[in-house]
């Protein structure tokens, strides 16, 4: 091969290699970019979340979450329509993880169990949940907060089918789901009762509960 041929490859195989490499740094910045943004819209909900399990939704503002995720006001709103939007997807998230807990268990007794247990733990999300239930919203807020329970109400309605002798599922889903609730909301945050209290009180009452569903 001449002289001149040599070259030529040599520079051929240069330029691809140059193409190359911008390509693969092009790619790594790319990766880093998404990267940061990941990083950037979970510290937003993540100061949402702290922020909301110490005060009602109404005294949090853009501002607030802003300072404690440490990015600009108008950054959140690159990644969320407005506050609502926010915490509606932390709420999401949130749910999510309740959803991956509760898949756990696989009677009703002790899905029953595991779902009290979470919220006494948890009593941010139980507080979001009850927020947008009991707050006027729109149409899109409704549907998300809607598919959110159905997923809950499904989990329920799978063990008790289990059980095999419920006549109407449905309907004793429906009466256990809130029955869970209504201890919840009754004796959760009960002045009288430290956490460790209301929750045994809730357990015991649901001992009785669950009673209905054993097989005569």
């Amino acid at each position: 091969m001449s002289l001149k041929l040599r070259g030529f490859f040599s520079w051929e195989k240069s330029q691809v290699m140059t193409i190359l490499y911008l390509m693969n740094r092009g790619d790594i910045m790319e990766s880093k970019r998404e990267l940061k943004k990941r990083q950037n819209r979970q510290s937003m909900i993540e100061a949402a979340l702290l922020l909301f399990s110490q005060k009602p939704f109404a005294e949090v503002s853009v501002r607030d979450i802003a300072k404690l995720a440490e990015v600009s006001p108008a950054l959140i709103y690159k990644y969320f329509d407005d506050q609502q939007h926010l915490f509606l997807i932390a709420m999401q998230q949130e749910n999510e993880k309740l959803i991956t807990e509760l898949k756990k268990y696989d009677t009703i007794e002790s899905l029953s169990q595991g779902y009290l247990i979470y919220f006494f733990s948890n009593n941010t999300l139980y507080k979001m949940m009850t927020y947008f239930m009991i707050s006027p919203n729109n149409e899109s807020v409704s549907t998300i907060i809607v598919d959110e329970m159905n997923q809950l109400y499904n989990l329920f309605k799978e063990n008790i089918m289990k059980l095999g002798h419920i006549k109407n599922p449905q309907q004793e889903t429906g009466l256990l789901f809130s029955t869970l609730n209504g201890f919840l909301i009754t004796y959760q945050n009960l002045p009288v009762f430290t956490n460790e209290h209301a929750l045994n009180k809730t357990l015991s009452l649901l001992a009785l509960y669950l009673e209905r569903f054993e097989k005569n």
